[in-house]
């Protein structure tokens, strides 16, 4: 009775359908709630600073990037240089044919979206682990950077820019004021990645320089917020305060 009453039968596909759709509800309604929670703030903020609060600002809705900052283990500074070298290694005995490099391809992002970015501060950067992205093409565009460098500068010009303090389990570089790379040394994977509420932040800008009120956490759990325009102006709101976890 209860598959009659929710028009699903026995069979394998059938019920694979039934659970995706439930899935794809759930996920629907989570977004709807997390938009009415960040709504609801950016009109308590419009009446709390009035003009100061541009009325046509357009609503970003993020993930956050909250975890614990600690000190960078040296196992984890190991393991980084480890893999950097293999990959430099690989580099080498690949010819290099001309082709597209990291550089080449990476995309300046929109000021407003790096902004939107900056307030989630790295949710993306959590599976970087000891390796950070890096392919041979990022190892390739550096040389063609720098063709005096050698294998060893490779790895100590990376391996110096690795932050003293950084987010526990997530990218080695991922630090608190966000990656210690220059955006030049970067893998194109997080030069132009876009989460869902920046791919969606970008659609409803356009190409007009619009202003942005970017909202990063959960349902149930706004993290911290901020307002700005592609000046670069920018007003930050917090709800909860940051936390420190002793060293690795």
């Amino acid at each position: 009775m209860h598959q009659l009453r929710k028009g699903i039968c026995n069979g394998e596909s059938c019920r694979r359908t039934a659970i995706l759709e439930e899935q794809a509800d759930k996920k629907r309604a989570r977004a709807a709630a997390f938009a009415r929670e960040g709504e609801a703030w950016l009109l308590h903020l419009r009446s709390r600073f009035g003009e100061r609060i541009d009325p046509m600002a357009r609503l970003a809705l993020l993930p956050a990037a909250d975890g614990a900052l600690a000190k960078l283990a040296e196992r984890r500074k190991q393991a980084f240089r480890t893999r950097l070298r293999q990959l430099v290694n690989e580099t080498a005995a690949e010819p290099d044919d001309g082709s597209t490099t990291e550089s080449d391809a990476a995309t300046e992002a929109n000021p407003v979206l790096q902004q939107a970015c900056a307030t989630c501060r790295g949710y993306c950067c959590r599976r970087g682990g000891e390796h950070a992205f890096l392919r041979v093409a990022t190892v390739r565009s550096y040389l063609r950077a720098h063709p005096a460098a050698g294998a060893d500068d490779v790895v100590a010009d990376y391996a110096g820019r690795l932050p003293a303090v950084s987010y526990r389990g997530s990218c080695v570089f991922h630090s608190e004021r966000g990656c210690s790379l220059p955006r030049e040394m970067r893998s194109s994977i997080c030069n132009d990645f876009l989460c869902d509420g920046l791919a969606d932040l970008r659609r409803q800008l356009g190409e007009a320089p619009l202003s942005a009120f970017a909202v990063a956490g959960e349902p149930g759990d706004l993290r911290r917020a901020a307002l700005f325009d592609a000046q670069r102006t920018r007003l930050d709101f917090r709800r909860r305060p940051r936390r420190r976890a002793p060293d690795e």
